[in-house]
């Protein structure tokens, strides 16, 4: 039962992100095409991986693996967003 309670967490979380997104996009009267959707929703995807991949470290009681592997894996998602934020999103109002 715990089990489909986090399932139902982490899927509202990312749900909800896509549609803040969605929202964000929308009230600056910004359009993105479908291919910068695909990657906007990898990289929440992505996101989200790093995080159940501490949870999971912390919860089978590999602290130190959750700590160095969660900042490893945090590098690329950070980076990966910058690149994103920088290269994808659209800079004025159409």
């Amino acid at each position: 039962m715990f089990i489909f309670l986090v399932t139902g967490i982490i899927t509202t979380a990312f749900l909800l992100s896509i549609y803040c997104f969605h929202a964000y996009l929308k009230e600056g009267g910004h359009k993105l095409v479908w291919w910068k959707w695909v990657l906007s929703i990898l990289w929440m995807f992505a996101t989200y991986v790093v995080f159940a991949f501490i949870g999971t470290s912390i919860g089978e009681g590999y602290g130190g693996a959750a700590l160095r592997g969660g900042a490893f894996f945090m590098i690329f998602v950070v980076a990966g967003g910058v690149l994103f934020y920088r290269f994808v999103l659209p800079r004025g109002a159409k």
